[in-house]
């Protein structure tokens, strides 16, 4: 069976996030277009690119966790890119592979967050994990304010 060509445009869009639901859909719409073969790296820190994702910015370049690559087969067994990821979490090992698995399963993993909040005063510390917010806490410091007659030291300054 001849593969179908798939007319695909590489163009920046600029950066946009994406919640991990709605990059598993558009995995599986990748999965169920005709013909089509595609070849997935997960490159980690420090991985250098090939020249058809040179026009990517320097971000992707010198990226701390790592990018997945999405490329897809066009006849005659040529790659052409068609989509960049930077991950919140590193890559650990690097992988090439013409099946979203991979991917699936980097994305799929159960991760915990720790989040600190400061704030005039007040803080509040949380911890998500996948995506669910597990606890919090919240609380303040007492800082004195400032007596109107001066502080405490304002005796040694009257002389």
């Amino acid at each position: 069976m001849e593969p179908v060509p798939v007319s695909v445009t590489a163009e920046i869009a600029g950066p946009r996030k994406m919640h991990r639901s709605r990059l598993l859909e558009r995995l599986i719409d990748f999965e169920i277009e005709p013909g089509s073969k595609f070849v997935i790296e997960l490159l980690p820190s420090g991985y250098s690119l090939d020249e058809e994702w040179y026009s990517l910015p320097r971000s992707a370049h010198e990226s701390e966790n790592g990018i997945v690559l999405i490329s897809v087969e066009t006849p005659p067994s040529e790659l052409q890119p068609l989509m960049a990821l930077l991950p919140p979490f590193p890559i650990a090992i690097a992988s090439e592979s013409n099946s979203f698995d991979d991917l699936r399963n980097f994305t799929s993993q159960p991760r915990a967050i720790g989040i600190i909040l400061l704030r005039l005063g007040h803080w509040a510390i949380g911890i998500a994990e996948d995506g669910e917010l597990v606890t919090t806490k919240t609380g303040s410091r007492y800082v004195k304010g400032q007596h109107r007659k001066g502080g405490q030291s304002s005796n040694r300054f009257r002389r």
